[in-house]
């Protein structure tokens, strides 16, 4: 299980992953990307606690970051 932690600071959100970045969990985290993508701040996507990314996983980290994702 994807667990996704939200935390803002000032014109930065910050979602911190923990767990496994693969399969069902690509759309939830997807999904939440776009959201903070659409609000308008920059995102930064914290990647220390993942335990294990899929290469499905790994092009989603890449297209993120083609947005502007740190």
């Amino acid at each position: 299980m994807l667990k996704i932690t939200r935390a803002e600071s000032n014109q930065e959100v910050i979602l911190q992953l923990d767990g496994p970045v693969t399969g069902p969990w690509l759309e939830l985290l997807r999904a939440c990307a776009e959201s903070v993508l659409a609000e308008g701040p920059q995102l930064t996507i914290d990647l220390e606690n993942i335990c294990f990314i899929d290469c499905e996983g790994l092009a989603l980290i890449k297209s993120l970051l083609g947005q502007g994702v740190q």
